[in-house]
C-alpha cells in the first residue's frame, strides 16, 4: 500500500529554568599599603553636587498593527428533542342534535286478500351450543350437543389471555404478535398507553415517539419512575453492555450526556458497591464516574471510579478529557515518543487551525494570537503536590519565566547555573549567606583625593533602611596613600585618600545590604528538622509498592503532622442517587 503521511513533529521539550545569578565573589587581596605620610590637616568636605535634570521622555513608538480576527469556532451540537407527551384522554361527546319534526302520516291503502296457508314441513334436528374450549396450543374449539357436527376447532393459533400458566399459549411453531398492516401497536394498562411498537420497528416504553433521531429502543422515565432503563445481573456478566462492532461513528459503545442543572451531574456515573478488596493494580472492577461520596459498603482497597485501557499503540491512553481539541488530557498515555505517562496534557497550544501539538521557535512565532491554553493546573489542599523521578525530577521551560515561586524556596544542595562556553557548559554556583543579602558593585576614581558614590535607586529600594545592616568594601587599583570610607548613609558613601592625599587613583567597591523586610526570617520547624527529606521521601510513595509502608502527612489546622491520618467518615446513604446530592 502507499506510504502513510509523515506524522507531525512532536512538541519540543521545555527549556529548564534559568538559575539564580550568583553573588559577586569577594574582592581580591589589597596590595601592600605604602608608607604612611604625615597627616595633613583635614580639608573641608565639599558640597554634594546637585542631581542632574531628568532628560525628556522619548517619543512614543507607533502602535502595532491589530492582529487578524481568528475564524469563528464551530457551532456546538444541537441539543436533543424534548420528549413527546402522551396522548391526552378523548374529549367528551357533544350533545345530540334535536330530532326533526315528524311529517304527516300518509293515507292507508286498501288491505289485500290473504294468501293460502302452505303445507307443514318435517321437523329439523335439535341441538344446543355449549361452552367453547380454549386450548393451550392457541386454538379455539366450538362445542354443541350431538347431531350438530360439533365440536369444531379453529385452524389457526391465537394469543390467549389465560387465567393461569397452564392455559397460556403452548405454541407448536413460531407465533406472531403485532400487526400485518402499516399501523402501530400500543401497550395499554389501566386504560393508559404505556408503550408502543411502531410501524417502523421502534420500541418505546414510557413514550410513543422517538427522543432522538435514530433511536431503536427508548425508555423514558417520569416522576413516578425516574429510572428509565436499569440492568441487573447476579452472574458473570454486566448489568448494561454496549459495543460498536464496525463503522466510522464517533459515538461510544455506551454514550452518556448530561443537560441538567445540578453541579454534580454527570453523563456517565458508576459506583462500586461491594466490600471485596482487590489485590493489585490491574484491570480491576471499576465504575464509570469520578465524583460523589461512597457508602460504607464500598470499603476495600484497589477500587477505582473509572477504568480505561487504550491498547498498546502509540498516541493511545486509558482515559481522555477533551476541550474541543484546544486542551486534551490523558491518563495512562503511550506517547508518540514511545514513552509511558501516568498523566499527559497536550493539544492545540495557541490557536485554531493547527492539527495538534505546539510549534517550536521564538514566542513571537509560537503565540501570534490570543491564547487561553494552560498545560496543567493543580489546586491542592494543605499541599499543592509533589513530583518524584528516579533519575530526573522536573524540568520546566517558559519564555517569560521557567519557574516562579511565590513563597519561601528551600533546597538542600547548592544552586548551580550552566554558562554557555565553546565546549561543554561551565557549572557555577550561588553564594550562601547567613542573611538575606542584596549587593551592588562599581568602579570609580578619586578626584583630588576624594569622591562621593551614590547608590542606585534600585539598590536603595531593595535594602533595609537600617544602615547598620550595610557593609561596604573598597579596593584601590593603583599607587596611593591608601583609601578609606569617610562616611556613609542610606544614599551612598564618601571615599577619601589617607594623609590628605590628592590623587585620582581608581578603585572598586562592593556594597552588601540586608534585603528589605527580611532582617529576620522564620522557618517552619518541620522543614529544618534533620529528618524532613526522609519523611517527604516516604510521602512521595509509589502505591504499586506493596512491601514498604508510605509516610502519612496531613494538616491538623495549625501544624503539619506525620502521624496517622484521621479516618474518613463515609456517606452511608443506601440510595446511590442520594450519594451525589
Amino acid at each position: 500500500g502507499p506510504i502513510g503521511l509523515t506524522g507531525l513533529t512532536g512538541p519540543a521539550g521545555a527549556t529548564g529554568p534559568t538559575g539564580l545569578t550568583g553573588l559577586t565573589g569577594p574582592a581580591g587581596a589589597t596590595g601592600p599599603i605604602g608608607l604612611t605620610g604625615l597627616t595633613g590637616p583635614a580639608g573641608a568636605t565639599g558640597p554634594i553636587g546637585l542631581t542632574g535634570l531628568t532628560g525628556p521622555a522619548g517619543a512614543t513608538g507607533p502602535t502595532g498593527l491589530t492582529g487578524l480576527t481568528g475564524p469563528a469556532g464551530a457551532a456546538g451540537p444541537t441539543g436533543p428533542t424534548g420528549l413527546t407527551g402522551l396522548t391526552g384522554p378523548a374529549g367528551a361527546t357533544g350533545p345530540t342534535g334535536l330530532t326533526g319534526l315528524t311529517g304527516p302520516a300518509g293515507v292507508a291503502g286498501p288491505t289485500g286478500p290473504t294468501g293460502l296457508t302452505g303445507l307443514t314441513g318435517p321437523a329439523g334436528p335439535t341441538w344446543t351450543l355449549t361452552t367453547p374450549t380454549v386450548n393451550a396450543s392457541g386454538t379455539l374449539t366450538i362445542n354443541a350437543t350431538a347431531g350438530s357436527g360439533a365440536p369444531v376447532s379453529t385452524l389457526g393459533q391465537y394469543w390467549i389471555a389465560a387465567p393461569n400458566t397452564a392455559g397460556t399459549n403452548a405454541l407448536t411453531a413460531t407465533g406472531f404478535l403485532g400487526t400485518s398492516s402499516n399501523n402501530h401497536m400500543d401497550l395499554v394498562s389501566n386504560n393508559i398507553v404505556r408503550g408502543r411498537l411502531s410501524s417502523l420497528g421502534e420500541f418505546f416504553i414510557g413514550t410513543t415517539n422517538t427522543v432522538l433521531v435514530g433511536d431503536l429502543m427508548n425508555g423514558v422515565g417520569n416522576a413516578t419512575f425516574p429510572w428509565a432503563v436499569n440492568g441487573y445481573t447476579d452472574f458473570n456478566g454486566s448489568g448494561v453492555y454496549g459495543r460498536v462492532n464496525a463503522g466510522t461513528t464517533i459515538f461510544a459503545g455506551v454514550q452518556g450526556e448530561y443537560y441538567g442543572t445540578n453541579a454534580q451531574g454527570a453523563g456517565v456515573r458508576g459506583l462500586i458497591g461491594n466490600a471485596t478488596a482487590g489485590t493489585a493494580w490491574n484491570a480491576v472492577s471499576a465504575g464509570v464516574s469520578g465524583s460523589g461520596a461512597v457508602s460504607a459498603a464500598t470499603a476495600g482497597s484497589y477500587k477505582l471510579g473509572v477504568y480505561g485501557n487504550g491498547g498498546q499503540s502509540i498516541r493511545s491512553g486509558g482515559v481522555m478529557g477533551y476541550d474541543f481539541g484546544v486542551a486534551i488530557g490523558a491518563l495512562g498515555y503511550y506517547s508518540a515518543g514511545a514513552l509511558d505517562y501516568s498523566v499527559y496534557g497536550f493539544g492545540i497550544a495557541y490557536t485554531t487551525g493547527i492539527l495538534g501539538g505546539k510549534s517550536s521557535g521564538p514566542i513571537s512565532n509560537v503565540l501570534p494570537e490570543e491564547n487561553t491554553h494552560i498545560g496543567l493546573g493543580i489546586y491542592g489542599g494543605f499541599m499543592g503536590g509533589w513530583v518524584k523521578g528516579l533519575v530526573y525530577g522536573t524540568m520546566l521551560k517558559g519564555e517569560r519565566y521557567g519557574l516562579y515561586v511565590d513563597g519561601k524556596t528551600y533546597m538542600n544542595e547548592p544552586i548551580t547555573q550552566l554558562i554557555e562556553t565553546s565546549g561543554d557548559k561551565q557549572p557555577v554556583y550561588g553564594v550562601s549567606a547567613m542573611k538575606v543579602e542584596v549587593s551592588d558593585r562599581g568602579k570609580s576614581n578619586l578626584k583630588g583625593g576624594t569622591t562621593h558614590i551614590l547608590f542606585t535607586q534600585e539598590f536603595k529600594n531593595s535594602i533595609s533602611s537600617n544602615t547598620d545592616e550595610l557593609t561596604i568594601t573598597i579596593s584601590p587599583m593603583g599607587n596611593s596613600n591608601g583609601i578609606f570610607i569617610e562616611s556613609y548613609d542610606e544614599n551612598g558613601f564618601v571615599v577619601r585618600e589617607n594623609n590628605n592625599g590628592g590623587s585620582s587613583v581608581q578603585f572598586t567597591w562592593i556594597a552588601i545590604g540586608t534585603r528589605k523586610d527580611y532582617e529576620t526570617i522564620n522557618h517552619s520547624a518541620e522543614i529544618i528538622a534533620n529528618d524532613f527529606e526522609q519523611k517527604m521521601d516516604g510521602v512521595m510513595f509509589n502505591d504499586n509498592n506493596t512491601i514498604d509502608t508510605p509516610q502519612p502527612i496531613w494538616w491538623d489546622g495549625s501544624t503539619i503532622r506525620f502521624d496517622a491520618v484521621p479516618a474518613k467518615q463515609p456517606n452511608t446513604s443506601p440510595n446511590p442517587a442520594q450519594r451525589f446530592q
